[in-house]
This record gives structure tokens, C-alpha cells and sequence, in this order.
């Protein structure tokens, strides 16, 4: 995690199709990612169209890390806050717990 807490963006190119961990503990620690897994659309929501790129889409990729680069501090810090809330509200480990239950009572 600190190796993660020095960085300003994480890019993921991961196209599973599922939820790749490494995003998620991005997210958590308040940095600003981008993704091409289409899973990652629903989780972020509003912000989904900054920060998903299209499959192979190198273009909108560079675009989007120019943008976020261009972006001040204050401005990243603002939107990795964003991404940590994300987190802590829906993939936290009481609301797992509850899934998992919801899951077994259904059997």
C-alpha cells in the first residue's frame, strides 16, 4: 500500500470483465485511476466517463492521463477522496459480509 499511496494515477488495461482487486485497492488509498474493464462502469458511477477508456483505445488514454495530469493537487486529491468514498461505502467489508449472506439464504 504505501508504494500505492506515492503514486498520482494507477492504470489498469485489465480486461477481465471482473472486478480487479488492484483498482480497488487503488481506489482506497484516494488514487485516481483509469480502466478499460467494463466492470469498473457501474462502481464508479458519474466518474465513469473520465476515468474508463475504451479497449485499445491509446488515444482516449492519453488524452485522459493528460487531463488528469493537467488537473491541480488539489483537483486530483478532490477526485482520489471521491474514489476513496466509493469505496469505503460499497466494497467494505460489512456490506460483503452482507452479500455473502444474502447469497446463502437464497440457496
Amino acid at each position: 500500500m504505501k508504494y500505492l499511496e506515492g503514486a498520482d494515477l494507477f492504470v489498469n488495461m485489465g480486461q477481465t470483465g471482473s472486478l480487479d482487486k488492484a483498482v480497488l485497492e487503488a481506489m482506497s488509498v484516494g488514487i485516481p485511476v483509469l480502466t478499460c474493464n467494463e466492470a469498473f462502469g457501474g462502481v464508479l458511477g458519474s466518474l465513469r466517463d473520465d476515468l474508463m477508456v475504451p479497449k485499445q483505445d491509446y488515444d482516449d488514454l492519453e488524452n485522459k492521463i493528460r487531463k488528469i495530469y493537467g488537473e491541480t493537487f488539489q483537483e486530483r486529491k478532490s477526485l482520489g477522496l471521491g474514489l476513496r468514498k466509493i469505496i469505503v461505502e460499497n466494497h467494505n467489508l460489512r456490506n460483503f459480509v452482507k452479500k455473502i449472506v444474502n447469497i446463502l439464504q437464497e440457496i
